[in-house]
């Protein structure tokens, strides 16, 4: 596989289908990749056997073990789990035959506890004042001045 430096976001962080991401140095900085471009490439892996039925991922955690150079990161996904309205996943790294992240993430069906539609997470709003608030869930506000 032939890796391309200057990438877009999306093609930064989107693995082919055999699970290859290039990982060009346009994108790397302090000996590897930035963390952020890691993330969405695990979330983008996992969603490939996870985001089903019009589940979207809610949650990831993903552990950084090592370094990752730019050439081929080879992603591995599973769907741990399916239920009736959640769904796990997991995606393993590896680079040059050694582990590079793991990540985990769930899945959920749109619809929150109280049986109603689940909010926007990423849902920006202004506040009447003028400043900027983020709404992360119904009952949470964080302001940011």
């Amino acid at each position: 596989m032939t890796v391309t430096t200057h990438l877009g976001f999306d093609e930064a962080t989107t693995p082919d289908a055999a699970g290859a991401l290039p990982v060009g140095g346009s994108w790397t900085g302090f000996g590897g990749a930035f963390g952020g471009v890691l993330v969405a490439a695990a979330a983008r892996s996992m969603d490939t056997v996870a985001a089903t039925d019009g589940r979207t991922l809610r949650s990831i955690h993903v552990d950084l073990q090592g370094a990752v150079a730019p050439g081929v990161l080879e992603l591995d996904p599973s769907l741990d789990r399916s239920g009736r309205t959640v769904s796990f996943a997991s995606v393993g790294a590896r680079q040059a035959g050694r582990e590079r992240f793991c990540a985990t993430g769930i899945y959920g069906d749109g619809v929150d506890a109280a049986g109603g539609a689940a909010s926007d997470h990423a849902g920006v709003t202004l506040a009447t004042d003028g400043r900027t608030a983020v709404v992360g869930h119904p009952t949470q506000v964080h302001v940011i001045d």
